[in-house]
């Protein structure tokens, strides 16, 4: 399981238009809230729930039981209300365990005030305290989280050209990406893992 470095006490920032969030990680008693923040997603908004975020149940039953495993959620709330999540998923074992995946989900009414970055670099920070050598991200290169992961130093590793869809029938077709960063090592921290 993974152990958390960042400060469990809850965080207030101040982000773009004046939105305050409080940032802080998972707990038991967010299940209600992160369902209701899963609920308000748009349909189109749950075809991009990719790695970490895609198996929701799976995360509602970590927050029920308060075990993360080897994902470490990150929330964005305004007030009671979830307005955003970022994970963390690391491979327990095998030839993978020095990757880690990182995903973002943003409410719809909480997009371009910064979110995005605030939880990117918060989970980037993160990953480096767990041991991760390199982190990756996978989404459509038309994403406006695109942007956000290459400000934070994400280089593009690969893309193939108009292989996702969006609206099946539409023939509408958008590049896939895998974006990635080195973290680099940090002797204490991979003498901790192992």
């Amino acid at each position: 399981m993974l152990e958390l470095t960042i400060d469990e006490s809850p965080q207030r920032v101040a982000l773009k238009n004046d939105l305050m969030c409080t940032v802080r990680p998972l707990r038991e008693e967010d299940e209600v809230a992160l369902s209701d923040f899963i609920i308000r997603l748009a349909p189109n908004d749950h075809l991009f729930i990719k790695g970490p975020l895609s198996d929701i149940d799976l995360i509602m039953n970590r927050c029920r039981s308060g075990d993360h495993g080897w994902n470490w959620p990150l929330l964005a709330l305004e007030g009671d209300r979830v307005v955003a999540i970022g994970t963390v998923h690391q491979i327990e074992n095998g030839w993978k365990r020095h990757l880690g995946s990182l995903g973002v989900l943003i409410d719809p009414d909480h997009r371009n005030h910064g979110l995005v970055h605030l939880l990117i670099r918060s989970l980037v920070q993160e990953a480096k305290h767990l041991g991760m050598i390199r982190l990756e991200s996978e989404l459509m290169r038309s994403s406006p989280k695109y942007d956000a992961f290459r400000d934070a130093g994400f280089d593009e590793l690969s893309r193939v050209q108009d292989r996702l869809e969006i609206e099946p029938g539409h023939r509408q077709f958008h590049d896939h990406v895998l974006l990635g960063i080195s973290l680099g090592t940090d002797a204490g921290f991979a003498e901790a893992r192992n």
